[in-house]
């Protein structure tokens, strides 16, 4: 191979890393799905939100088996409640959960997404909504 032909390749390679360069790390390897229409959203509510992410992620940490769904749901205000949930998809093998990777994901969905969203993260499925609905 030529040495300008090596120039050129090494220069495309660059570019195309620097377009990718944007991403920010979650959405490489997750794949995040805000709710973009609802009546509710965080608003005031969303620090109490996320505090109550903290308590579910301790009740949520552990081992899963495949096709285990997790669930909690917490009253935020008299006209809104937040509902927590993690699973794991069918074809896995049992993962562990850390308190620190669910408090990261269902943080990060309340902090980016004013409705609630989901994000895949692989190994689990992480979602956060706001709710009209009391807790149970």
């Amino acid at each position: 191979m030529h040495f300008t032909t090596l120039i050129t390749l090494a220069a495309a390679s660059v570019s195309a890393l620097a377009v990718g360069a944007a991403e920010e790390p979650r959405d490489i390897l997750s794949k995040r799905d805000c709710a973009l229409v609802g009546n509710l959203w965080w608003g005031e509510d969303r620090a109490e939100a996320l505090r109550r992410v903290h308590d579910a992620c301790t009740l949520f940490e552990g081992t899963f088996d495949p096709l285990t769904v997790k669930n909690q749901c917490y009253q935020l205000s008299e006209n809104l409640s937040a509902n927590f949930t993690v699973q794991t998809p069918a074809n896995l093998m049992p993962a562990e959960l850390t308190y620190l990777t669910c408090s990261h994901q269902l943080g990060t969905i309340v902090t980016d997404c004013v409705h609630g969203g989901s994000l895949d993260q692989g190994l689990f499925i992480f979602s956060a909504y706001a709710e009209p609905e009391e807790c149970n």
